[in-house]
């Protein structure tokens, strides 16, 4: 007897490596594209890195735990 569904898992796997195909492809074009079209060094819109007003926490320095004899 004649499987119906003989050759579907074929035709996906077709399908499937053309979309993998079509992105990959798709995300060439974009990055050539960015290159292309990205902001240039020197368009006089730079600003320097001004730091906020408020403070920025910074965690208190690694102090590791060395046990100084048996727990009481």
């Amino acid at each position: 007897m004649r499987k119906p569904w003989r050759g579907v898992g074929d035709a996906l796997a077709t399908i499937g490596a053309w979309l993998f195909g079509l992105v990959i492809a798709l995300l060439v074009v974009l990055a050539v594209w960015a290159a292309f079209n990205g902001e240039k060094s020197g368009d006089g819109d730079y600003e320097p890195y001004d730091p906020p007003d408020f403070p920025v926490f910074t965690p208190p320095p690694f102090t590791p735990y060395i046990p100084q004899g048996p727990i009481r």
